[in-house]
């Protein structure tokens, strides 16, 4: 497991038991709805405020270069080092955005 799911392991782990312990001392009376709701935002926020792990980022920049050049898988392979780092920091910029466009969307 990664530092960043380890963290969003925890920190919902955090969160869920942070409500349940609200509900039973009678404080609180979270839904399981909200408590699922909440564990489930706290983690997915960490992961996606994250940098991309090594996999992810080799995958969707590879993803990227074959999307845009439509040439057999195997081109990837062929590619030189710079060209590969010109993929992967457009891969990148395009998950971060994604990312950033997912937080929000789970604040509205």
């Amino acid at each position: 497991m990664t530092k960043p799911w380890k963290t969003a392991v925890e920190e919902a782990a955090d969160v869920l038991g942070d409500m349940l312990m609200q509900n039973a001392e009678g404080t609180a009376e979270h839904s399981y709805d909200d408590i699922a709701e909440a564990a489930l935002k706290s983690g997915v926020a960490i992961i996606l405020g994250a940098p991309p792990g090594e996999a992810r980022l080799a995958q969707s920049a590879r993803a990227l270069y074959l999307q845009m050049h439509g040439e057999d898988k195997d081109a990837w392979d062929r590619l030189s080092d710079g060209e590969r780092a010109f993929w992967s920091a457009a891969a990148e910029a395009v998950l971060a955005t994604s990312d950033r466009a997912l937080l929000k969307e789970m604040e509205d």
